[in-house]
């Protein structure tokens, strides 16, 4: 049986390096598990819808349709099934995935499955054995995305990030955290979240 635990919050909440943690340490303890981001599930950049403010115009990646939510919908229920899928391996900074190979995962007892808007598709939503919110304030996520800008990682645009990142997670992201089983509060120490949801995994699973 393959156990999937979805694994929600906001930009800059801390997903990608809890589930780093945990796939290390249950690893390490010789349990069968692997991961999967819906980043990976992007679509090409001429796919995915703008934005218009004044006389900008951005690429909205804050968005489902930014997303082939049914393609990861797919593979999730594939590997419920106990089927090997291929997940694509998405270029950020060539903003697609095409001509770049993809990842193979085998049915493991768990599947961590990572993303912001995961939640908001009600099929992957109803094939998620487990649903968990790592939450934070709006006031942490701009702090965090600074930081990123601080060490190269970004290119920080105020109005990008208050119409699209900070809209689309109060209007997309917010709602779909009440069908969320569990709530961590992500603005502790990384030991205490990764704590946390190493207590709630040895409960459920």
């Amino acid at each position: 049986m393959v156990y999937l635990v979805g694994i929600s919050g906001a930009t800059g909440s801390g997903k990608s390096t809890v589930v780093e943690s945990v796939l290390k340490k249950l690893k390490e303890q010789g349990i069968e598990i692997d991961h999967m981001k819906l980043d990976d599930y992007y679509k090409d950049l001429h796919e995915i819808p703008k934005y218009e403010y004044g006389n900008k115009v951005w690429t909205n990646f804050q968005i489902p349709e930014a997303i082939d939510m049914d393609m990861m919908y797919a593979h999730l229920k594939s590997l419920k099934e106990g089927n090997t899928i291929h997940t694509p391996n998405y270029l950020k900074k060539e903003y697609t995935s095409r001509g770049m190979g993809s990842r193979r995962i085998d049915p493991k007892k768990i599947i961590l499955v990572e993303g912001f808007i995961l939640f908001t598709h009600k099929e992957i939503r109803d094939l998620l054995d487990t649903k968990i919110v790592l939450n934070i304030s709006e006031d942490e996520m701009i702090k965090r995305q600074l930081k990123r800008v601080d060490a190269g990682n970004y290119v920080h645009d105020n109005e990008y990030y208050d119409k699209l990142v900070l809209g689309g997670h109060r209007n997309i992201c917010i709602p779909s955290f009440r069908f969320a089983d569990h709530q961590i509060d992500g603005e502790r120490s990384e030991e205490e979240v990764f704590k946390e949801l190493m207590e709630i995994l040895s409960r459920v699973i």
